[in-house]
């Protein structure tokens, strides 16, 4: 095949997405070659989301840019699972025509009735089979078990295969990438070019025209995409525009959107399973939760789950191929709650937590009707009006040790945020652990806030110290507080490497009381749920 000229193997193509920062280099290149070349745009977002899987649909779409563009209207009614119309129909109908795909072959079933399973996550022996027949690369198709060896074996000859995966693993879209580029690449005489800009830095810069041309005898023909990107309104939905996905208890704020509540995984054992509806039962009635939104794996929004009359169940419908679970493949969603306002309903104070996630469906070979509840279970979450986000060390990490009364121990940063503007965090309660060495002692312990005259009286049991009955108006917390603790020092003159030090320690628990209690202005709360042990370790004195 001829080089093009016009490719760039580098990463100057990626500017367009937000996420780039997190790439590595195969990835980042490869990504670039293939935006330059009309194959990749990106989420509606900005986004890539290299790290995310992608489902055979969304490859077959991305994969067939490879082709010059063809009439689409020649391309329908393929399969008996691609909806008429449904945004990825023409280019798997194209594949289909060609011969790239033809479907879950079953020995039992006509060839007309194979299902595409356009929802399943795509393996990488799909993919390298994919871009073999794509590329008429002499590979002779068997079935059996071992159906994908010929075309794992004409990648590997040709040195166009990819490293860290294997049969089996489900392709993330960075690693799809960084396929379809090799064999992009290798078609056009250009395979050592890319292989050498993904092991330069990223600022090396090299075009295909630079090289001497190979002999086109050598290789088959080629093709280049200069089909337009995927617009918008073609994606088959829209993403998560938040990033943390990981489900952990902690307190959530009144009329936003929580972090994720739970995540759960469900498995069809005897046939592919279409998802009619999915409820999401609570442990307990909710008043502040006004509905959920429901995410698959990869982050696509599927639907929003509300309320079924005075019930504590919350149910969403999915229309035709919007949730598909595969045969024996596992498949994930996460839910996030959006919660009332205060003074639309949203009370605080309140538990929350999901019971179960159940889903119904349709056997696709059967018929038959499916409810599969999953056994995950799920961490508790609390309701309020404002929250504690961090607790830091706003004094130095380090510091000289000094005997005498009234030392500064520590000074503590008390960072909160609220979504009611009569909320705000108030401290009730703080205590410390002391970690002196050399026989250092601490006593007279005294809470101060800055700007403040008002003092609040510690009392020392052990090594803990804590900070009872701690007055409104002095514990009220706006955005950022510092608070200091004050303290009579004594070290031993006969004292080797003597230290001393405050920390707190435990966050807490919804069902365990930490070392920080503080109301919200309507409900008390006995952890903050956003940090593990310690908290906070304050200035090492020695």
């Amino acid at each position: 095949m001829r080089s093009t000229g016009r490719r760039d193997y580098d990463t100057s193509n990626i500017g367009r997405y937000t996420d780039r920062a997190n790439w590595d280099l195969p990835s980042s290149v490869a990504i670039s070659v293939l935006t330059q070349a009309g194959v990749l745009e990106g989420d509606p977002s900005g986004t890539f989301r290299a790290s995310s899987t992608l489902n055979r649909a969304e490859f077959v779409q991305i994969i067939m840019r490879l082709l010059p563009p063809s009439d689409n209207r020649e391309y329908m009614n393929c399969f008996p699972d691609v909806a008429r119309g449904i945004w990825y129909e023409a280019a798997v109908c194209r594949a289909k025509s060609m011969g790239i795909v033809r479907g879950n072959v079953i020995a039992s079933i006509a060839p007309e009735n194979w299902k595409f399973e356009p929802n399943r996550p795509v393996q990488y022996e799909e993919a390298v089979k994919v871009l073999v027949k794509l590329y008429a690369y002499s590979a002779v198709e068997t079935n059996g078990d071992n159906w994908y060896v010929p075309f794992i074996n004409e990648a590997q000859q040709k040195g166009i295969t990819i490293s860290g995966v294997g049969v089996g693993d489900k392709l993330t879209r960075g690693e799809m990438a960084r396929l379809a580029a090799n064999f992009l690449a290798y078609s056009e005489g250009d395979l050592d070019l890319l292989k050498a800009a993904q092991s330069r830095s990223s600022s090396s810069r090299m075009s295909s025209s630079s090289r001497s041309s190979l002999s086109s005898s050598s290789r088959s023909s080629s093709w280049m995409s200069s089909a337009s990107s995927m617009s918008s309104s073609s994606r088959s939905g829209t993403y998560d525009p938040l990033t943390d996905t990981s489900v952990r208890s902690q307190i959530v704020l009144l009329g936003q959107t929580t972090p994720a509540l739970a995540s759960a995984k469900f498995f069809s054992n005897n046939e592919p399973l279409n998802v009619q509806s999915l409820d999401i039962s609570l442990a307990s009635p909710s008043t502040s939760v006004d509905s959920f939104l429901v995410y698959d794996n990869d982050g696509r929004f599927l639907g929003t789950a509300t309320k079924q009359g005075t019930s504590s169940v919350y149910r969403v419908s999915f229309p035709t191929d919007m949730l598909r679970l595969e045969r024996r493949v596992d498949h994930s969603v996460y839910l996030r709650a959006r919660l009332k306002a205060r003074d639309s309903g949203g009370v605080s104070g309140e538990a929350l937590q999901i019971a179960t996630i159940q889903i119904t469906g349709t056997g696709e070979w059967s018929n038959d009707t499916y409810n599969s509840s999953s056994s995950d279970s799920f961490p508790a979450f609390a309701v309020a009006r404002a929250v504690i986000t961090s607790v830091t060390n706003a004094g130095p990490a380090t510091n000289l040790i000094t005997n005498g009364n009234d030392q500064l121990l520590a000074t503590f940063a008390f960072n909160t945020t609220a979504t009611d503007s009569q909320g705000s965090v108030q401290l009730q309660q703080i205590r410390m652990q002391v970690q002196a060495t050399g026989g250092t002692t601490v006593s007279n312990v005294e809470l101060r806030q800055e700007g403040s005259d008002t003092t609040v009286p510690c009392t020392i049991a052990g090594n803990v110290v804590t900070c009872n009955s701690i007055p409104t108006n002095f514990g009220t917390i706006t955005g950022t507080e510092n608070f200091r603790v004050y303290g009579d020092v004594t070290v031993p003159g006969t004292a080797n490497n003597p230290s001393l030090s405050l920390t707190i320690n435990e966050p807490g628990t919804s069902t365990v009381a930490g070392d920080i209690t503080w109301t919200d202005g309507t409900s008390s709360f006995t952890w903050i749920g956003n940090s593990s042990a310690p908290v906070v370790r304050g200035t090492q004195f020695q």
